[in-house]
């Protein structure tokens, strides 16, 4: 994967980001879209050895459409400044959580989780949390995940305890939470390090107990 011409693209993208300019250069978006389509292939490969639902998947579904939905938005920009690849069991469409990985410049990660589940998929988490004494605190606070991650993020949470819960629960800081996501930052001179394969997988790896965790069944 050439992320160096991907974040090229997109930095110009962002600058002119209308249909004439794009449309003149679709011929390059074309060929960046494969090349971005072919990396996702090697982490389905990979994912796959953990878990054969990803052998299943096609990598063109795993990746996100360039075009915006502006139909809501004040910003009327119809092309995203990124590129970015979702991995989910079952696909990106259903309520899963996943592997992310993001794309854009001065802005690219590395992330998984779920982030902002619907209700019943909430309210099934914070009930496992209620009986789970361990499992997802003993996660998070795993050595190889705090060396990747540090924590899970802790900013979209509810300011007071959701109703029908005790606010002097153990866990409250977790029940609290509308989402349950990592994101780790990483520096477009990583993302063109030959070996960032690699780098990404061992990303994968630390985060997959959690995203277990959060795809087991209530």
């Amino acid at each position: 994967m050439n992320s160096k011409a991907i974040l090229k693209f997109l930095k110009q993208l962002d600058q002119n980001n209308n249909k004439v300019w794009f449309d003149q250069n679709r011929e390059e978006y074309q060929s960046l879209r494969l090349e971005w389509i072919e990396f996702a292939q090697k982490c389905l490969k990979y994912l796959g050895d953990k878990n054969p639902d990803f052998w299943q998947q096609d990598p063109r579904k795993c990746i996100f459409r360039i075009n915006r939905d502006v139909r809501f938005s004040r910003n009327k920009h119809p092309y995203k400044n990124n590129f970015g690849m979702f991995f989910v069991p079952g696909g990106k469409n259903t309520p899963n959580a996943g592997y992310y990985l993001h794309l854009e410049p001065g802005r690219c990660a590395i992330a998984g989780g779920i982030y902002n589940p619907q209700k019943e998929r909430l309210d099934g988490i914070r009930q496992r949390l209620l009986e789970d004494k361990t499992k997802l605190p003993k996660i998070i606070k795993n050595k190889k995940f705090v060396q990747f991650f540090g924590d899970i993020e802790r900013q979209n949470t509810l300011k007071i305890c959701p109703v029908g819960y005790d606010k002097n629960h153990p866990r409250i800081d977790l029940i609290r939470l509308k989402g349950f996501t990592v994101w780790k930052p990483i520096s477009e001179a990583q993302v063109a390090e030959p070996d960032f394969l690699k780098t990404l997988e061992d990303h994968f790896d630390a985060m997959e107990d959690f995203i277990n965790w959060l795809n087991e069944k209530n």
